[in-house]
């Protein structure tokens, strides 16, 4: 048996204090003084409920409180059957757990946006999260803790340190930024076309002499 979970006026609890008093559990974990105060408190509170029927919730949710405590002094955290007892608690105490970590990871999250947003203002193109890519864009070999991410800064994509080995000033916003970071590909595709050689030009004009 234990303590009702969602509801809160005295009547239930009492009802339910009652009850657990008549278990074996009860008996057998409670001294006789123990049970004795907890039947006076329980009766007690069953008289105040059969004078004050009306009692606003408010003052039933403090003389539960109060019952509360005194049960908790018979069934400290320690005792083997206060998750049993106070099952709520247990809930109560994982929530928050779990409710801490919610927020902990929620934090992170908006850290990390926050990082994506200034590098987007910065550089002006999409900065992809480090979470979502496992393996680098260009090589396809899987990240690990030696072969670490990077972030081009032409494309915002995760690449290897070995395909973005090169480095090139990139303009963004109106403002000059040498010596960034870029991969391969994005190098590759900013180089100028090769201009045709004299030997290369005169090449075409051969063959049609030749035919």
């Amino acid at each position: 048996i234990a303590v009702p979970l969602n509801v809160h006026g005295l009547s239930a609890y009492v009802s339910w204090l009652e009850l657990f008093l008549s278990t074996s559990s009860a008996r057998a974990h409670l001294s006789v003084s123990e049970a004795a105060l907890l039947a006076r408190a329980a009766s007690q509170a069953r008289e105040h409920l059969e004078r004050h029927p009306h009692e606003p919730k408010g003052i039933q949710a403090r003389r539960r409180a109060e019952l509360d405590a005194l049960l908790t002094t018979c069934f400290p955290p320690s005792h083997p059957l206060y998750d049993a007892v106070f099952p709520d608690k247990l809930i109560c105490s994982q929530f928050e757990k779990k409710l801490l970590a919610t927020h902990e990871l929620s934090s992170t999250h908006v850290k990390q946006q926050q990082v994506r947003d200034a590098m987007r203002r910065k550089y002006g193109v999409d900065w992809q999260p480090d979470e979502s890519a496992t393996a680098c864009r260009r090589c396809r070999l899987k990240f690990t803790m030696i072969r670490r991410r990077h972030h081009c800064r032409a494309c915002g994509q995760l690449v290897c340190s070995r395909c973005s080995l090169s480095r090139q000033t990139i303009i963004s916003a109106g403002i000059t930024l040498p010596n960034q970071r870029v991969c391969d590909h994005c190098m590759l595709r900013s180089a100028p076309a090769e201009q045709p050689t004299e030997q290369q030009a005169e090449q075409p004009a051969s063959s049609a002499d030749a035919v």
